[in-house]
């Protein structure tokens, strides 16, 4: 059994502020600077560019950011005049190092301080401004540069998500969610930035829900991300002229239908397939990760918007009398927009020591660092602008879970910051730590839940006292009698874009799998007097053969809430992704299904073939092979 309790090895890497493997800027503020937390590693640039102009910020995926009259979406590069005087873009050069020639820029004037956009897109003709002959992509290196070759300035461009910037200053570079193209790379350009964004369509959109999974969630009750439309002008408007769609490729996925919407008429249309509930369907869903959203007419693109970081219990849309788009806290689905909006969502505070599990202390300090006000729990709850506020470090003198959000001013208060700690409990497993943004939710769940109930929280896994990872989640019961016969409860583990993202990467079981969009947390209780007994022969079919579809697992002690709840088996979950991990194919060519008697591709039809045909004709048992993985099966039976 010893090797239940082995050590696997952590991969968590520790990011440094200030690393030297890519200048990340410190001194920016996220009030300073939208979607600071977003900062990637990036090469190391130039100090400071040669001349008044320099590259300060570049889109290589502009879906929704920004949109020219002509109704194309093109990558752009933001050129700063750094400088204290007026100065020509004449006698500049911008190009793609390694290639032959670049684009002469035109003699357009720009006064100190302020910005100008070069498009590339290929399309020296086109109109709206200067554009290139030449596109960007992930890995280029932009040059600016005069007539005779000399380099003035250059800019790197790391991997980036659509819609989201590279920005520049003082030679360190930043990646951020809220992009300014035209404008200074703040809080107050970008805010400048959504204000300029003035649409004139009759038909709006109004409001956007991508994810549906707030607390006390359950699959049972119809669900699906929606997008609310607005008849904004002074009169009637027919809708059967409109289409919204999730793809700049293809803009009439969906027609609405033949429906006269007044003016200040909402119109509510649910991103669905199917839905029990009387409303329409696009057929087509929004990733609650990153999403586009395109509406237009017969002449194009009306309206856009680029869908991204959305709280699960949020929306994002407009605020009457004002342009651009903002995130609520609430959605008001059908209802005016009147909830509180903010452009941008604070950034987490951090905490300047670790969290984990500590023997042999008295207390353990908690220091919290962060923009604006800090809030925090001890109770593992989610904090709000009512709970405690941070004043200075906090003693833990037990075991518990600290939670804090921070809220700048004029932002969304942040995504919280989840810290576990485990003081003098003596464990030498692995501990995992889950906690409920409703504490008193997840543990009545525990107690008499259902399979269909999913409660947002926060999952951590420590080993040797340090921390492998932390990460947002949803928790479900697994198991099937065992949800109502047994009082200890397993539990599945779900990582949605919903709760920040839908894989954990991480090498769970040191088995060279380093993604799970799931796995299990399993009671390990056959029967009131077995415990481990599946566990010890899944490991022994593992030593056997690795052409046996199996689950890895391991050990771990539970805390919930900061609470000792027992000793639990992590487990792989049997999925289409473990399934297509294992047999090395895409997930997507993946079908899970149940069997069903009388449906003849089920699994009982196969059973039926196998079982009531002569398997010693060649033909018969090719079929059968057809149907049926033969080599794992056998092998399997030989384990049996």
């Amino acid at each position: 059994m010893s090797k239940y309790l082995k050590s696997f090895i952590l991969l968590l890497c520790v990011l440094l502020a200030g690393c030297a493997a890519g200048k990340v800027k410190e001194d920016h503020t996220p009030a300073e600077v939208p979607g600071a937390s977003l900062a990637i590693s990036v090469p190391a640039q130039e100090e400071k560019a040669s001349g008044p102009f320099e590259i300060s910020e570049v889109m290589v995926k502009n879906k929704a950011t920004m949109m020219l009259t002509d109704g194309s979406f093109p990558d752009w590069v933001e050129l700063y005049n750094h400088s204290d005087r007026d100065a020509s873009l004449k006698g500049l050069v911008l190009s793609i190092e390694g290639e032959d020639a670049g684009t002469p820029l035109p003699d357009l004037t720009v006064a100190a301080g302020e910005r100008v956009l070069i498009y590339a897109d290929k399309r020296l003709d086109a109109g709206d401004g200067i554009h290139v002959d030449f596109k960007l992509s992930e890995g280029d290196c932009i040059l600016l540069s005069d007539l005779t070759g000399k380099e003035l300035d250059r800019f790197e461009i790391a991997e980036l998500a659509a819609d989201e910037s590279l920005c520049k200053a003082d030679g360190e570079l930043w990646s951020t969610g809220y992009p300014t193209p035209g404008y200074e790379n703040t809080v107050a350009g970008y805010n400048a930035f959504q204000t300029s964004r003035h649409c004139t369509s009759p038909v709006r959109i109004s409001e956007v829900r991508v994810a549906d999974y707030g607390v006390g969630y359950d699959s049972n009750a119809p669900h699906s991300d929606w997008v609310e439309l607005i008849n904004d002008s002074a009169v009637p408007v027919e809708l059967d002229g409109y289409y919204l769609s999730d793809e700049s490729g293809d803009l009439k996925k969906y027609q609405l239908p033949r429906i006269t919407l007044q003016p200040g008429e909402l119109y509510v249309v649910l991103c669905a397939e199917q839905d029990e509930r009387q409303y329409p369907l696009t057929g087509f869903a929004l990733n609650a990760g990153r999403e586009t959203l395109y509406l237009s007419d017969e002449s194009g693109v009306v309206d856009y918007v680029s869908l991204h970081d959305i709280p699960y219990t949020g929306s994002y849309g407009r605020v009457t009398g004002e342009n651009g788009f903002f995130y609520f806290a609430a959605p008001t689905m059908g209802t005016a927009n009147d909830a509180a909006a903010y452009r941008t969502i604070s950034a987490a505070p951090v905490s300047l020591g670790p969290d984990g599990v500590f023997d042999g202390v008295e207390s353990v300090t908690v220091t919290l660092q962060g923009e604006g006000e800090i809030f925090y729990t001890v109770d593992g709850s989610l904090p709000d602008e009512g709970s405690m506020v941070y004043t200075e470090p906090i003693t833990v003198t037990s075991s518990t879970v600290v939670r804090a959000i921070s809220v700048e001013e004029g932002c969304m208060p942040s995504p919280a910051l989840t810290l576990s700690y485990l003081l003098n409990e003596g464990h030498s497993l692995p501990v995992v730590s889950i906690v409920g943004d409703d504490p008193h939710r997840l543990e009545s769940l525990l107690r008499a839940g259902s399979r269909t109930q999913e409660e947002p929280g926060s999952i951590s896994l420590y080993e040797n006292g340090e921390k492998a990872f932390s990460r947002d989640c949803g928790f479900t019961l697994a198991g099937k009698s065992s949800i109502y016969e047994s009082a200890k409860k397993s539990l599945k583990v779900r990582f949605r874009n919903a709760y920040g993202a839908d894989s954990l990467d991480y090498d769970l079981f040191d088995t060279g799998t380093d993604s799970y969009d799931s796995f299990l947390l399993r009671a390990g209780q056959d029967s009131a007097f077995r415990l481990f007994n599946g566990e010890i022969w899944q490991e022994l079919g593992l030593e056997m053969s690795d052409r046996i579809l199996n689950q890895h697992s391991k050990f771990c002690i539970v805390y919930v809430n900061g609470a000792y709840y027992g000793i639990y088996c992590m487990k792989e979950n049997i999925s289409p992704t473990l399934y297509a991990q294992w047999a090395g194919i895409e997930k997507s060519s993946v079908e899970d299904a149940i069997p069903h008697d009388g449906e003849p591709d089920s699994y009982l039809a196969m059973y039926r073939f196998i079982t009531e045909q002569d398997m010693s004709d060649p033909e018969r048992y090719r079929r059968a092979a057809e149907l049926l993985d033969m080599d794992s099966f056998i092998d399997w039976a030989i384990l049996e």
